[in-house]
């Protein structure tokens, strides 16, 4: 190899002098320069979309499903996080909208999120409305701030183990949040699972049997229903019946009451005094971190459940989009928005090809409005039942069961995430965890750094430790293979013998860049991964759940 190409590698950066080299793109104009800064160069194709006749029945079928499972939902959210159960749906409403039209999600739906409730809750027990309008009005602002400043990728690096523990751990705290009101008895002054766990051991004598009943009958509804009849809205057949059934037989459970039939006009946020602004920064900080974090990750997941749809979200376009959405449903005295993963994936696997769908199901959520004195009727233990089966959903088994065949390792970051969540808060969860996934890393001694480079046959090479720190690597590599034409005479080649280490993260990314590749039009005679030993192979398996790449790899 010539000493330019020993340059090129030494330098760390791809170079494939073998391969025909892709047509350079032309200089960008000044309307094209606009359009990349505002976002628009995604936004524009999308928009189109939503005015095609195209996919519109997929559409107007998703946003419809999505809608059912979003109203009693929304209405549960609201009533967890301290505010009337109508602010619930006006933010899903309002959110949703705005983030459907500015998001950088295709497929995404937008609403409030059962990750926020614990602290907002707390900050409208302690400061009042007014306080929620504001930290929701500086978290919008904060992440339109960060869009801008293109902060969206810095998700990359959060590890899979500790995305894992963060969603058991929202699923852990709910449960805990949710016994008070299934057993129809006056919940905790103060948050925390102990306080919780240790009032309701006190009240154990004031249990509410209704409310008990109706909670259960609506859990196991909602989650064997769709097991006998997968295309009925099984959380509206709950909710429904159990609202029926407390007042047919009058069984007496507390209910939403009184429910306005009008939507609410906007305005702008009125500030509280400096002395509660500054009070409510650490509260705005954190809920900050905790939506954007959720947004991002819900985009990332919706990349993955969509892989035969080439359009992915845009993280950067996704922040601003999202810090829209909050400012706007500040000014309707909402509460915070984010891209809600489990109602992204339900759009997504119900069919929804465009924004349509998302908008369809905002329609559905502002049709409640029309039904104010109906939607009093629900019993509040019913809501509670619904957000049960949401985390249980969440405390999801199959995540352990899925790192622990990667490695037990892989449990320690899990753990840590898990156990802080439900010992302090979110948004500490998952700094304890990307914490202990970088001390185990500089335990093992491994480097942050991947390389890639090309020998004189051509053959891409990976060499150094594959982990989480090098996602954004995989991703890039994955951006430059995509720009070269795809030959059968000069296939692809890459060459795992150099990894040393893999660990599930960059196992997952990986897979998921080979699938990509696969879509652009890519075969087992145009792509090849050679050089993957053993222990790698088994990683790469356990995370190629639909076995995509495995039909990409030589034997050696």
């Amino acid at each position: 190899m010539d000493s330019n190409n020993e340059g090129k590698e030494n330098n760390n950066q791809l170079s494939l002098p073998l391969l025909p080299s892709p047509t350079p793109p032309s200089p960008l104009t000044s309307w094209e320069k606009i359009k990349k800064r505002t976002g628009l160069t995604t936004l524009l194709p999308e928009w189109k979309l939503m005015l095609s006749k195209d996919n519109i029945m997929n559409d107007i079928a998703a946003g419809i499903t999505v809608g059912c499972v979003a109203m009693p939902l929304s209405l549960a959210i609201a009533l967890a996080s301290g505010v009337s159960p109508e602010i619930g749906l006006v933010s899903a409403v309002v959110g949703g909208t705005v983030a459907c039209l500015l998001g950088g999600a295709p497929l995404g739906v937008t609403g409030p999120s059962l990750a926020t409730t614990v602290l907002l809750s707390g900050v409208a027990a302690t400061h009042g409305m007014s306080a929620l309008v504001f930290v929701t009005a500086a978290t919008g602002a904060l992440q339109v701030i960060s869009g801008a400043l293109r902060l969206g990728g810095l998700v990359r690096f959060v590890p899979q183990p500790v995305i894992a523990g963060f969603t058991a751990g929202v699923g852990g705290v709910m449960l805990f949040n949710q016994l008070p009101r299934m057993l129809g008895v006056v919940g905790p002054s103060a948050p925390g699972i102990l306080e919780m766990v240790s009032h309701v051991a006190t009240q154990l004598g004031n249990i509410h049997p209704a409310s008990v009943v109706l909670s259960l009958g609506t859990l196991a509804t909602v989650i064997l229903l769709p097991k006998v009849y997968p295309k009925v809205p099984a959380s509206v057949v709950a909710v429904v019946g159990a609202a029926t059934l407390n007042v047919v037989f009058g069984l007496g459970a507390p209910v939403i009451g009184s429910f306005p039939c009008n939507f609410p006009m906007p305005s702008m946020p009125a500030l509280p005094d400096f002395e509660t602004m500054y009070s409510l920064m650490g509260a705005s900080l954190t809920l900050y971190g905790l939506t954007s974090l959720e947004s991002l990750l819900s985009g990332s997941a919706a990349d993955k459940i969509d892989k035969e749809d080439l359009r992915k979200h845009e993280p950067n376009v996704e922040l601003v989009g999202q810090g829209l959405s909050n400012f706007a449903v500040s000014c309707f005295g909402g509460i915070p928005v984010t891209g809600a993963i489990a109602r992204t994936s339900l759009n997504i696997n119900a069919g929804a090809k465009t924004r349509r769908a998302s908008m369809f199901h905002v329609g559905i959520l502002g049709g409640a409005f029309a039904l104010g004195p109906v939607v009093g009727l629900i019993p509040l233990s019913a809501l509670s039942g619904i957000l049960l089966s949401v985390a249980i959903r969440l405390l999801n088994p199959s995540d352990l069961k899925f790192l622990s065949k990667i490695s037990y390792r892989e449990l320690a970051p899990l753990a840590a995430t898990f156990g802080t969540v439900m010992a302090s808060d979110l948004v500490t969860g998952v700094e304890v965890g990307v914490a202990t996934a970088l001390a185990m890393q500089i335990f093992r001694r491994t480097t942050p750094k991947l390389l890639s480079t090309v020998n004189e046959e051509g053959v891409v090479k990976l060499a150094g430790d594959a982990t989480f720190l090098s996602a954004g690597r995989i991703e890039k590599l994955q951006e430059e293979l995509e720009a070269y034409p795809i030959r059968e005479d000069l296939p692809l080649t890459l060459d795992f013998s150099g990894i040393i280490t893999l660990d599930a993260t960059a196992g997952e990314t990986i897979v998921d860049m080979i699938t990509i590749l696969e879509a652009t039009g890519h075969n087992p005679n145009t792509l090849q991964l050679v050089g993957i030993n053993e222990e790698n192979f088994r990683i790469l398996s356990v995370c190629d759940a639909r076995d995509t790449a495995a039909k990409f790899i030589k034997s050696n």
